[in-house]
């Protein structure tokens, strides 16, 4: 098997955590090369932490899986926290082998939470 589709990632994704399969209201991003579109939605406590986190959408295994690793990995998280995250730390948060060829793949989930962050004002508000 080949490594990007480890058990890990196919299992995830077949299960992924976080996933809703109605339409989620929030941040819509989508990978043209693929097709592959992502909703998101956040729950932004009095903290600035996410307290809730939704996703939805039509998206390859890749997708999916580091979507829901990703999710969960954010709840208690700031989104200033999530955005900023480097490269190398993200790899290993959706437990991915580096692939450049399916890196948009990969990284839909990050490009949500960047525009979630650019769009919406009010998570600073309700700290």
């Amino acid at each position: 098997m080949d490594d990007l589709y480890r058990e890990e990632i196919l299992e995830e994704s077949r299960s992924p955590r976080n996933f809703s399969s109605e339409k989620v209201f929030g941040i819509t991003v989508k990978n043209p090369a693929c097709g592959d579109d992502l909703s998101l939605s956040l729950e932004i406590g009095d903290d600035g932490l996410i307290k809730q986190v939704l996703f939805s959408g039509n998206m390859c295994a890749l997708a999916k899986a580091s979507a829901s690793f990703l999710t969960e990995y954010s709840k208690g998280k700031s989104i200033e926290h999530i955005i900023s995250l480097k490269e190398e730390d993200f790899w290993g948060i959706v437990h991915s082998p580096r692939n450049l060829m399916r890196k948009n793949c990969i990284f839909l989930i990050k490009e949500g939470y960047n525009l979630y962050a650019r769009t919406k004002t009010d998570y600073n508000t309700k700290r």
